[in-house]
C-alpha cells in the first residue's frame, strides 16, 4: 500500500512531523480539461462537512485518501504549526512543467516535449546547481506534464513563510529564464520554455508579486487524475514517479499509458 510518507519526503530530521498540520482538499466530481482550478472547487472533510483548507495531522493523508477513493485529491502546498495554526513551511519545491498545445488525447497534443523539458530541468539541477539524484523527485502528473519536486534544504530555502515563498519565485525565475535562454524562447513575462508550447507554471506568484503562492495547492502523490475529455469521455491516470533513468528511457506515450493501468477507472457512476 503507498505511504502518505512519500507527499513529505522532503522534510529533513529536524522538522517534526507531529507537530505540522496540512490542509486537504477534493475537486468535486470529474471536471473537464478546462474546468476552474482545485482550488475555487475543493471541499476538505474527513466526514466533517468542514470547509476548503481545514487542517490536519500529517497521518491523516491516507484516511484523506480513503474517504475520496484516491482520486482527485490535494493537500495544501503549506504546512502549519500545530500551536500558531500558521504557515510555517513550504515544500517541497516544485517546478510544474505542463504543455498547453493540445488536448492530452489527440495526436496534435506535445507530452513528449513536455518530457524533454522535465530532463532540462533534473539536467540544470544536478549539472548547474550540483544537486544530487537525493535531492530531486520527478512525477507524471497524470495530465499534462511533469513534476519535478526538489528538496527546500538542498536549494537553501529557509525563513518565515514569506520569505520561502520569494526565495522560491526567484528559484522558479531562474530556471525559467535558463530554459528560455537554452531553448532560444524570448524572455520576458511569459512562462513558455519551449516553442512547442511547454510553460513552467508560476506556482510562487509573478516577478510583481513574490511573495504569495498563486497555487497553494499540490495533488497528492499517486493520486488519480480523473477528468472528462472533450468528446466527454472520461480519462484517469495516476501521479507517478518516475526514476530519472526511466524518465531518460521511456517515451511520454508509455509513461502515460503506465499511469493509465495504475489508475483504472473512477468514471462509474459519473
Amino acid at each position: 500500500m503507498y505511504s502518505s510518507s512519500g507527499d513529505f519526503w522532503w522534510l529533513h530530521d529536524g522538522q517534526s512531523r507531529a507537530c505540522l498540520l496540512v490542509g486537504l482538499g477534493r475537486q468535486k466530481g470529474l471536471p473537464a480539461e478546462d474546468d476552474v482550478p482545485p482550488i475555487i472547487r475543493c471541499r476538505s472533510s474527513l466526514g466533517q462537512g468542514s470547509t476548503c483548507g481545514f487542517l490536519h495531522p500529517l497521518g491523516a493523508v491516507d484516511a484523506w485518501r480513503a474517504a475520496c477513493e484516491n482520486t482527485n485529491t490535494y493537500r495544501t502546498l503549506s504546512l502549519y504549526d500545530s500551536k500558531t495554526r500558521k504557515a510555517s513551511t513550504l515544500g517541497p519545491f516544485v517546478v510544474d512543467i505542463d504543455n498547453q498545445s493540445g488536448d492530452l488525447d489527440n495526436e496534435n497534443s506535445d507530452l513528449e516535449d513536455a518530457k524533454r523539458v522535465a530532463l532540462q530541468v533534473v539536467d540544470l539541477l544536478v549539472n548547474e546547481w550540483k544537486l544530487t539524484a537525493g535531492d530531486i523527485v520527478v512525477l507524471f502528473t497524470g495530465h499534462k506534464g511533469f513534476n519535478v519536486e526538489v528538496s527546500p534544504a538542498a536549494l537553501r530555502i529557509a525563513g518565515s513563510s514569506e520569505e520561502q515563498v520569494q526565495q522560491s519565485r526567484e528559484k522558479q525565475d531562474s530556471i525559467i529564464d535558463s530554459l528560455q535562454r537554452v531553448n532560444s524562447v524570448r524572455s520576458g513575462t511569459s512562462n513558455e520554455v519551449s516553442s512547442k508550447g511547454t510553460v513552467i507554471d508560476r506556482i510562487y506568484g509573478s516577478r510583481h508579486d513574490g511573495r504569495q503562492l498563486r497555487y497553494p495547492w499540490v495533488r497528492l502523490h499517486s493520486s488519480i487524475n480523473a477528468w472528462i475529455d472533450r468528446d466527454g469521455k472520461c480519462m484517469a491516470r495516476a501521479k507517478i514517479r518516475l526514476e530519472i533513468d526511466e524518465l531518460q528511457q521511456m517515451s511520454a506515450d508509455d509513461i502515460a499509458a503506465t499511469a493509465e493501468r495504475i489508475a483504472q477507472s473512477p468514471c462509474a457512476g459519473q
